[in-house]
């Protein structure tokens, strides 16, 4: 029972659930996903997509990496580059991969989803002023305040406009460029 005691304290509870989460639901998910919408590139891109924002969330990121890199390319061939859901895509490689630490392939794809949102949505749209933030703050976080203050000063304001000056997503734009400030 000693030995047992001192083996289950070490078993961190967070990484086991995890885990089992993996093994359980989404590897199968995505074992299923490969063997059932072959036919159907847009359903296959969108849960592809879904398992990667859920793979991100619990920290496995290169599994996120390979899921949203495949939705991402599905989706500019079946769906065009100027698609909505192609540069929800793009912008949420672009968060995987700055959460990887890889900022230099992260930017680029930052740029391409705000110039398509700017083009397609507007300028005060929440996905472009979402996508202007992430930008933003990439920038920040790579030593280039100079680049990355209109970006998060245009984010801020347009989402004060948009959302109001209480939403979560307002309140974190101003959060965001009060670092900025700081720094």
């Amino acid at each position: 029972l000693g030995t047992f005691g001192r083996e289950l304290a070490m078993v961190n509870a967070t990484d086991a659930a995890t885990e089992l989460i993996d093994q359980t639901i989404l590897k199968p998910a995505i074992r299923a996903v490969d063997a059932q919408f072959k036919d159907q590139p847009t359903v296959d891109a969108s849960l592809r997509h879904t398992l990667a924002e859920v793979h991100q969330l619990l920290g496995k990121i290169d599994d996120a990496l390979s899921l949203q890199r495949r939705a991402l390319e599905i989706r500019r061939q079946s769906l065009g580059d100027d698609h909505p859901e192609t540069i929800t895509s793009m912008n949420n490689l672009g968060s995987i991969l700055e959460a990887s630490g890889n900022a230099a392939e992260a930017e680029p794809l930052y740029r391409e989803a705000l110039e398509r949102r700017r083009r397609l949505l507007g300028e005060d749209h929440e996905d472009t002023l979402s996508t202007m933030g992430n930008l933003g703050n990439l920038l920040r976080a790579g030593g280039k305040a100079a680049e990355a203050e209109p970006l998060l000063k245009g984010s801020m304001e347009g989402l004060r406009r948009v959302k109001g000056p209480e939403s979560r997503d307002t309140l974190i734009a101003m959060n965001t460029y009060g670092y900025l400030l700081v720094d």
